[in-house]
């Protein structure tokens, strides 16, 4: 049997324990979208494909299941449950005896709407935490928003006071608000076969989580809160594995949430003996699994440590297709200089305006502000800011707030290495500038830079036609290069951010570099696709000289 598990990320343990149950002969693939997702390494065969929201994804799959023969394909992450669900019957057309680990439609239409799963659970007799309305007058905090759709804990929140729930229902008004359930959080994973009948249910306490995902647990077995979750599972018509959230709070369990595939702690389950890919294979070769026979390690304790892959990241390119390039194009923010630099100078100059107008302590609006920015907070930061230190500005005030962050005249300076590219200018290279952002902004950023008076040609992208010519948008790039009367297979793209920097470029054929500098915005973001990644990575312009040689 040959095994494919799509968006494989992270899910090493699982990829050996199916290992572990089938034959020398048979062959375990793993996919993803990035070449450094760890379990493309410890897979048999690894692949990269298209983004699954991309149509050229459907193509690639069909080449993969049909050149590899593979019988069995294994989704990772939910939001693949949807996709392969819409592609089923496609699919299954070119591949008829393969396998595709999903359930049903309504089974996967549940899990993917909390307000829907909450309705269904209630309906199957279960306890589900009451509904709030959050314009009600009359609350009772704490309180517990999640969105109607999503994964991995993204999006949850506590809501401690009125603050903070004016803050997340203008964020996410079409958030669900729900009475706060406090107690022992269990995860209780459960197989069925592919007719729906539910054979075993194993709980797990979840004594520790990380990103919606438990780093340490406990198996505990329960018949009340097992026979629970194989009712919730038939009448969600589930089949194959899925996982069930509850809470216990009491001596009563609220069901939370339905997950419709196997959930990152199922390693726990099966060391505890409950073997999931023994049991799955024979479902899929139509044997009897004999699941009854399992003896299960209850009170089986699992903790979690973070182990490395080390992947040679040399560039493997060969670098002698640079050898044609004329001209340098560079991003700004954060690859010609640090952008967080300007930020915080923003804040300072936006604190010191608040202090002089309001009388609130410019240090401590200057630290709450930073703090909301590490804790990768973007939209409305003043406004959030403001609030908790319990002053409400209008829509105008916080408009001049804006303006002066913007408007903000504090020191900035270009990263050390940017004299290597005024030394390759004055070898010949032509030496250009595309950003994006607001275009007041950018005039001011590079004004303070001082780059109007090395680099003639900067393009601002906001000054075109607004954001419709924002990265990824061709028309900057078409512009820089006309203006430097270049064709495209003679510029280099240099930029920082993976999801809008290079996708264009490359596709007007421009080559493009990334450079990924310590600490900065995207250093750590992962291309989303290939299209989107640059065709070679540096960490400091110093590098550029043995890429480009001499000039053609």
């Amino acid at each position: 049997m040959n095994i494919c598990f799509i968006n494989a990320g992270r899910r090493i343990e699982l990829i050996a324990a199916f290992r572990k149950s089938l034959n020398g002969l048979d062959t375990i693939i793993a996919t993803d979208i990035s070449d450094n997702a760890p379990a493309l390494f410890h897979a048999d065969k690894s692949y990269i494909l298209p983004h699954g929201d991309r149509p050229e994804f459907f193509d690639a799959l069909i080449q993969l299941l049909l050149k590899e023969k593979i019988d069995l394909l294994i989704p990772s992450i939910d939001p693949d449950l949807e996709r392969l669900s819409l592609i089923r019957n496609e699919i299954l057309a070119v591949c008829p005896k393969l396998t595709i680990l999903i359930p049903p439609e309504r089974t996967i239409s549940i899990a993917n709407n909390k307000r829907l799963s909450s309705e269904v659970f209630k309906e199957l007799s279960a306890n589900v935490p009451q509904t709030i309305d959050p314009e009600d007058a009359n609350l009772n905090f704490p309180l517990f928003m999640k969105p109607v759709n999503g994964s991995a804990s993204e999006g949850i929140a506590k809501i401690e006071d009125q603050l903070d729930l004016d803050y997340f229902y203008r964020k996410n008004p079409q958030a669900i608000f729900e009475e706060f359930i406090d107690g022992t959080e269990y995860t209780v994973d459960i197989l069925c076969d592919f007719d729906g009948h539910a054979h075993i249910a194993i709980p797990r306490k979840r004594i520790k989580v990380r990103g919606g995902e438990v780093l340490q647990g406990m198996i505990e077995r329960n018949d009340q809160l097992e026979t629970l979750a194989k009712k919730l599972a038939e009448g969600c018509d589930c089949t194959g594995p899925v996982t069930l959230q509850f809470i216990k709070q009491g001596r009563d369990y609220y069901a939370m949430e339905l997950n419709a595939r196997m959930g990152g702690g199922l390693p726990l389950t099966i060391a505890a003996g409950a073997d999931w890919p023994k049991w799955i294979i024979a479902f899929v070769n139509k044997e009897d699994p004999a699941i009854e026979q399992a003896t299960i390690n209850d009170q089986l304790a699992m903790t979690r440590y973070d182990q490395s892959v080390f992947i040679d990241s040399k560039n493997t390119i060969d670098i002698s297709s640079f050898q044609k390039v004329k001209t340098i194009i560079c991003d700004l923010d954060d690859t010609i200089y640090l952008e967080r630099n300007f930020v915080f100078n923003g804040y300072k100059s936006a604190a010191q305006w608040i202090e002089e107008r309001y009388g609130l302590d410019a240090g401590k609006i200057f630290n709450s502000l930073k703090t909301a920015f590490y804790d990768g907070i973007r939209n409305d930061i003043f406004g959030y800011v403001l609030r908790h230190h319990h002053l409400e500005l209008d829509e105008e005030e916080i408009k001049s707030v804006v303006e002066v962050y913007r408007n903000n005249q504090g020191s900035l300076a270009v990263f050390d290495d940017f004299e290597e590219l005024l030394n390759l200018q004055k070898q010949g290279y032509e030496l250009a500038v595309i950003t994006d952002g607001w275009h007041a902004v950018q005039l001011n950023k590079v004004k303070l830079l001082g780059l109007d008076a090395v680099i003639s040609t900067i393009i601002y992208s906001d000054a075109i036609i607004g954001r419709k010519s924002w990265k990824p948008s061709k028309i900057p790039y078409r512009i820089c290069l006309d203006i430097l009367g270049e064709n495209p297979d003679q510029a280099v793209y240099i930029g920082d951010n993976p999801t809008k920097d290079f996708y264009a470029a490359k596709k007007m054929g421009i080559r493009t570099i990334r450079i990924q500098r310590e600490d900065t915005e995207h250093s750590e973001k992962i291309a989303e696709s290939p299209a989107h990644a640059a065709e070679y990575k540096i960490s400091s312009f110093s590098e550029l000289g043995n890429i480009l040689k001499e000039k053609p």
